[in-house]
């Protein structure tokens, strides 16, 4: 179960940069549904352009809406690899999601569950 949420998030992002943010991030909806001139918006592109790898790139990748994160790194033409690289670590979150629903549903089938 893990395994397949992340990889459906690691796919997500990738659509989400190549198909929205690369192709359709000139287009004036996408750079006013992104609010590429507020404040916030401003100091994530100032994060995600740094050069190199950053523990505050993971946050934003691993912490941020899929959405919008996605998309500006499409439209800031920032590498897919060094942004699924950001992402990788969502699997730790997503697999203790993932034990915890399985407790949780197995709870009412006996003790040892609990």
């Amino acid at each position: 179960g893990s395994c397949v949420a992340w990889a459906c998030k690691q796919g997500s992002n990738l659509v989400l940069q190549k198909a929205v943010g690369e192709q359709l991030g000139k287009t004036l909806w996408v750079r006013s549904v992104l609010g590429l001139n507020s404040a916030l918006t401003k100091a994530i592109r100032l994060i995600l352009q740094e050069d190199r790898l950053t523990l505050t790139q993971v946050y934003i990748m691993v912490g941020g809406p899929d959405w919008p994160t996605g998309v500006m790194t499409g439209v800031l033409g920032i590498g897919a690899v060094p942004m699924q690289i950001a992402t990788a670590p969502v699997l730790f979150p997503v697999a203790l999601t993932v034990l915890a629903g399985g407790g949780m549903l197995k709870a009412g089938e006996g003790e040892q569950w609990v």
